[in-house]
C-alpha cells in the first residue's frame, strides 16, 4: 500500500468508532468518534499526523490532545497508535518493496 494520507485516513476510519479526516493546513486529524468531530473539529481531535512529524514522539508531543485520547476505547486507541507508527516509519502495510542486493 502506498504511504499517502488518504490511505492512512481509510485505514483509521475502519477502526471502530474512530473518525479521521484531512485538514489541509495540519494534516490527518483523528477524532475519538464522528460525534466529537461534529461537536468541535478544531478542539476535539485526539491526534494530528503531519508530514513534518518524523517520529511517533513528534505526534504525541505536538499533535496529541490527551483530553480526547483518553475518551477513546483503549483497544481502538492501541490500533490507531499502531497504524500511525506504521505510517510514520513506513512499516507494515506501508512498507515499500526493496530489491535484495548482494
Amino acid at each position: 500500500m502506498e504511504r499517502t494520507e488518504d490511505n492512512l485516513i481509510d485505514a483509521i476510519n475502519q477502526i471502530g468508532t474512530v473518525y479521521a479526516g484531512m485538514d489541509y493546513d495540519c494534516g490527518v486529524v483523528i477524532y475519538p468518534s464522528y460525534a466529537d468531530y461534529r461537536h468541535n473539529p478544531n478542539r476535539d481531535y485526539a491526534f494530528i499526523v503531519s508530514d513534518e512529524y518524523t517520529s511517533y514522539g513528534d505526534v504525541y508531543s505536538y499533535g496529541a490532545n490527551n483530553n480526547q485520547i483518553y475518551k477513546m476505547d483503549p483497544h481502538e486507541r492501541d490500533l490507531v497508535c499502531d497504524e500511525i507508527v506504521q505510517f510514520i516509519y513506513g512499516g507494515g502495510k506501508y512498507a515499500t518493496k526493496q530489491s535484495i542486493t548482494a
